[in-house]
């Protein structure tokens, strides 16, 4: 199994037991974990969040950029595994001790950390800078629905059909434009167009502005936008592995109804770790293991 770990689950009793069920299981590190990981100040706290994870170096993959993402042609088979930055990964053992160095006081190392964390705050600024409150979204968004249909949403009840077909709708003008300006040729055409990473965020993004437009929200502060936007990426990485783990519920609510909507539309994508109760065999294993001791 390769998960998605969202920022928040790092430190998690799951993850440990996840990790520990099986060598071959990967954590699946999007950039944005690597962000996240990286803002405090101290070094004792991002050593923290290596808490589990240096535990199992070798157990995880650390994705390229969106951007490199974006770029990858997902009309040959494997093509998620173009997202996994190898070199990276194989080297993240090193990168441990090295943290754990830092930590020790090796000011050499320190300052290495020093500057990822000065690269992780530059993202961030400029993620705040270009995202704003995004109130003409969301207002471009409540223009395109019925409003029966997005007060059913905030009710958690059942949405019309053409709900649904306009959301399809929506995502490929948008993404059609997003290649225009973008690519030098068209996107992947027919259901291939459905694998591309930003055909699948803009669904994560459309899917989040509805329930923000359904909720009563006009506008978002724009620090709360850019964790939108860091929510959906993790959603959409979820779909092209097996699943996410996190404990923010719009983030996994976001993650659930793109697998849904997806596996609509006749998309093969892998089986989630929670829906397919695989976490609920590595809990029987861990305490018939803790039983026989």
């Amino acid at each position: 199994m390769r998960v998605v770990i969202d920022t928040n689950s790092l430190q998690s009793d799951e993850l440990r037991a996840f990790l520990s069920a099986d060598y071959n299981n990967m954590a699946v590190l999007p950039e944005h974990t690597i962000v996240e990981i990286f803002k405090p100040a101290k070094l004792e706290a991002v050593w923290s969040s290596f808490e589990v994870l240096r535990d199992y170096p070798s157990q995880i993959l650390q994705l390229k950029s969106n951007r490199d993402a974006a770029d990858t042609d997902v009309t040959f088979p494997g093509f998620a595994n173009r997202f996994v930055d190898e070199p990276t990964s194989r080297e993240m053992p090193m990168f441990i001790e090295l943290l754990r160095r830092a930590v020790g006081g090796d000011e050499s190392y320190a300052a290495q950390i020093a500057q990822r964390r000065e690269w992780a705050l530059e993202r961030l600024d400029r993620a705040t800078a270009a995202f704003g409150d995004i109130a003409d979204q969301l207002a471009a968004v409540r223009s395109q629905f019925d409003p029966a249909d997005l007060t059913k949403l905030a009710k958690e009840e059942r949405t019309s059909q053409e709900f649904k077909l306009i959301i399809l709708k929506l995502t490929d003008e948008i993404v059609n434009d997003i290649w225009r300006q973008r690519r030098s040729k068209p996107g992947p055409k027919g259901s291939a167009k459905h694998n591309d990473f930003t055909w699948r965020y803009v669904l994560c993004h459309l899917l989040q502005l509805l329930r923000l437009s359904a909720s009563g929200n006009v506008r978002r502060k724009p620090s709360r936008a850019v964790n939108d936007h860091m929510d959906n990426v993790f959603a959409t990485y979820g779909t092209y592995f097996n699943g996410l783990m996190t404990h923010d519920a719009e983030a996994n609510e976001t993650h659930v109804v793109g697998r849904i909507m997806l596996d609509n539309i006749g998309v093969r994508i892998p089986p989630d770790y929670k829906e397919s109760g695989y976490m609920l065999s590595v809990i029987d294993w861990i305490e018939s293991s803790e039983a026989g001791q």
